[in-house]
C-alpha cells in the first residue's frame, strides 16, 4: 500500500526545490491557501496528485447503534478512508457513564462489563450475583459499513441486560446515565476522511483507561458527547 502520510513543505522549501533545469513536482506536502484577508489555511496534496485544499472539515460522529448485542454500526459525516491496518482497540471504546451526585458535581465511568451490582443511589442491587465479568470490553474488529460513512465495530464481548437494566432504572430516577463512544486519534493509521482530516478525539482518555475512573462535574472529559441506546437483544 503506498504510503499516503503528508510531509511539511515550506516556502522556503518550495522556492529551494526549483532549479535551472526546471521545477521539481511535489506530490506530498501542505499547501498553503489565501483566504479573505491574508489569512492562511493547510490543505493536502495526496500521493495521487489531487489537491484536496478544499476540504478542511474533519469528519465527525453523527450517530451510533447497535445492530445486536456486540456489533455497533457509526454513522459520520462523510464517507471514511481506508481503515486497513487501523487497530480498532487503539482508538475505539465504549463504556457507560453516570452522574452519581444529583447535584451533578461527581461523575463516574465505568467499563462495559460493569453491572451497577451494588445498585444505583438509594436501590438495591439489580443483580443477584454482585460478581460482574472482570475484562476489559474493547473493540475486536473494525469493518467497513453499508455505506462508505460508515463503519460497524465488533466488541470482545455482548453488552449485558444487566448494564441495561440499570441505565432504564437510572432514567426512572433522573439519573444522568447512558453508553457511550470514545475515541482516541492515537498512533498512525488512524480514522480519517476522504482527504486526510483526522477523527477528533471523543473522551480519548477513556480508551486506554481503566475498569472505572470517577471525575468531578457533570459528565465530564466527555466532548462532543455520543451516547447510544441499549441493544435490544442484551445477553
Amino acid at each position: 500500500m503506498e504510503d499516503e502520510r503528508e510531509t511539511p513543505v515550506s516556502g522556503a522549501g518550495r522556492r529551494g526545490a526549483r532549479s535551472s533545469s526546471g521545477a521539481r513536482h511535489f506530490r506530498r506536502g501542505l499547501v498553503e491557501q489565501r483566504l479573505g484577508a491574508g489569512a492562511l489555511a493547510l490543505g493536502t496534496v495526496s500521493s495521487t496528485g489531487a489537491c484536496t485544499e478544499d476540504d478542511l472539515d474533519p469528519p465527525v460522529v453523527v450517530a451510533a447503534e447497535f445492530v445486536d448485542a456486540q456489533t455497533l454500526v457509526v454513522q459520520f459525516s462523510e464517507p471514511i478512508a481506508s481503515i486497513a491496518d487501523v487497530n480498532p482497540a487503539a482508538h475505539f471504546r465504549l463504556g457507560t457513564a453516570m452522574v452519581i451526585d444529583y447535584a451533578g458535581d461527581l461523575s463516574v465511568y465505568y467499563d462495559l462489563a460493569h453491572h451497577f451490582s451494588d445498585g444505583l443511589p438509594g436501590t438495591a442491587p439489580l443483580r443477584p450475583d454482585p460478581g460482574f465479568r472482570h475484562a476489559f470490553t474493547n473493540v475486536a474488529r473494525i469493518e467497513r459499513g453499508e455505506s462508505s460513512d460508515e463503519l460497524r465495530l465488533t466488541l470482545t464481548a455482548p453488552v449485558e441486560r444487566y448494564v441495561c437494566d440499570a441505565l432504564v432504572e437510572a432514567e426512572g430516577l433522573d439519573i444522568p446515565a447512558a453508553i457511550h463512544l470514545h475515541y482516541s486519534q492515537g498512533s498512525f493509521p488512524r480514522i480519517t476522511d476522504e482527504s486526510g482530516n483526522p477523527l477528533p478525539d471523543m473522551g480519548a482518555w477513556w480508551v486506554s483507561s481503566f475498569l472505572s475512573e470517577t471525575h468531578p462535574g457533570f459528565l465530564p472529559l466527555l466532548d462532543p458527547r455520543i451516547s447510544i441506546p441499549c441493544p435490544d437483544d442484551a445477553v
